[in-house]
């Protein structure tokens, strides 16, 4: 009897790994903004403020890095997802086959 086997754990690590990179991800840009912050209270003049408004853009809804944020979690999600299905089948199938008669 054939046995079909899937390491679900690969995708368990990948999910992990992709999680990680998202956290660093808002820790930099996190960072970011508090030496923009630093920037504009210390800088004097009307283009510090200026800076400081482009630089909040950069990081509001709907920015790049608010997009590639958002498809860096769903990613993760899709991985967590698949990672269970995967690892409910594999249960399912085992259970199934542990049924079947033995000759």
């Amino acid at each position: 009897m054939a046995k079909v086997s899937v390491d679900y754990r690969i995708m368990e690590n990948a999910a992990r790994e992709v999680s990680g990179y998202a956290e660093w991800i808002k820790l930099q840009m996190d960072q970011s903004t508090v030496e923009a912050l630093k920037l504009a209270t210390e800088w004097q003049g009307k283009d510090s403020a200026e800076f400081y408004q482009k630089w909040m853009t950069m990081t509001a809804k709907g920015s790049t890095y608010r997009n590639m944020l958002e498809a860096v979690e769903s990613y993760r999600d899709y991985l967590k997802y698949v990672y269970a299905e995967y690892q409910k089948a594999q249960r399912r199938a085992q259970n199934l086959a542990s049924m079947l008669p033995k000759f």
